[in-house]
């Protein structure tokens, strides 16, 4: 999965590079007219950072709550969101809520070798973590795009 939201509360940031996360890098690049290669073969499902807290907090609850039970329920559940997209998929989400020309990100297959391996498709499906919750929705990419940028986030 891609985790997705605006900038980490801390001083610097939480950055490889010089953008506090994903949406800010495609922001400044579109902005900024400089021409990008984003993945078009390669797929991801984007969760909203709120949606990981709040599964994280939700099981930690749980845990604690279950502390003397014996029996150790356990589970496996995918933690992505429901949205699936390739990379240059977000980067045309982004310039189009923030209404800016897209013509500068490129859509690029992924190299077959060189690079660090990574599956094509690791999108996830998450009914069953949202069953658990009692979650109805969980944020797709048009609604972390609306959050991350109309929300001062950035």
């Amino acid at each position: 999965s891609l985790i997705l939201g605006g900038t980490t509360p801390l001083k610097n940031g939480c950055r490889k590079g010089s953008f506090p996360s994903f949406l800010q890098f495609i922001e400044s690049r579109l902005k900024s007219s400089t021409p990008t290669d984003y993945f078009i073969n390669e797929f991801r499902s984007v969760v909203h950072i709120e949606d990981v807290l709040q599964a994280i907090n939700y099981f930690l609850s749980k845990a604690i709550e279950s502390e003397d039970d014996s029996q150790g329920k356990t589970g496996i559940y995918n933690l992505g969101g429901r949205t699936r997209v390739s990379r240059y998929d977000i980067a045309l989400k982004v310039a189009n809520h923030l209404k800016l020309d897209h013509s500068t990100a490129n859509g690029v297959n992924r190299p077959a070798i060189g690079g660090i391996p990574s599956p094509p498709d690791i999108s996830m499906n998450v009914n069953k973590i949202a069953k658990k919750m009692g979650v109805t929705k969980m944020d797709g990419l048009d609604e972390i795009i609306e959050h991350t940028f109309s929300a001062g986030e950035c």
